[in-house]
């Protein structure tokens, strides 16, 4: 209502432009990694990483970043975590999850093969493409491995100042199956 009206005034509002840009998507192809190159830009400082991934064999999803050339970086990655989990006859956690100084990052937690069971990643990623910053990962997991529900949080960061330009899932054995699905958005 305007001031001394007398009934509404109706406008067209106008759209909202997001906060989230989708920059990729992938779909797993079968093998053992699933990389997204040239997924990290100086377009955005942060990155958000929804990811549901399916595996060939009951298995550990790792996290590599790869980079301004796209190669994945085996070395360097430093983290802490939780996990908590819960069976059908009793709940479990809080259990300490860390690293230091890995190949990768870990959740040490596995994905069940099953059809209709895959590990769900949320992934928030920052400054991957300053040369100048390490970059830092906050990782929401979650699965079934056959017996327990298990949820993974943590902070994670590959303490190496450089350009990354891309993003990968990896398994060190089975692949990851083309069911999976990944999706990057930038953030404004």
């Amino acid at each position: 209502m305007n001031s001394g009206a007398t009934a509404p005034e109706w406008v067209t509002v106008a759209a909202a432009s997001s906060d989230f840009v989708l920059v990729t998507t992938a779909t797993g192809g079968g093998t053992a990694a699933l990389a997204m190159d040239s997924c990290f830009s100086a377009t955005y400082d942060n990155y958000l990483i929804i990811g549901n991934i399916f595996t060939s064999t009951t298995e550990q999803v790792y996290i590599r970043i790869q980079n301004a050339s796209n190669v994945e970086q085996t070395a360097d990655y430093y983290g802490a975590g939780v996990m908590m989990n819960r069976s059908s006859g009793a709940s479990g956690g809080p259990t300490t999850k860390a690293f230091w100084s890995s190949t990768h990052i870990l959740m040490d937690e596995t994905v069940e093969t099953d059809a209709a069971t895959y590990g769900q990643f949320i992934v928030y990623v920052s400054n991957p493409f300053v040369s100048t910053c390490h970059t830092c990962f906050s990782v929401d997991f979650h699965s079934f491995d056959g017996s327990n529900f298990r949820t993974v949080k943590g902070g994670y960061s590959h303490r190496l100042a450089q350009e990354n330009a891309g993003f990968r899932f990896y398994v060190s054995s089975g692949n990851i199956t083309t069911s999976s699905k990944v999706r990057i958005y930038g953030l404004k």
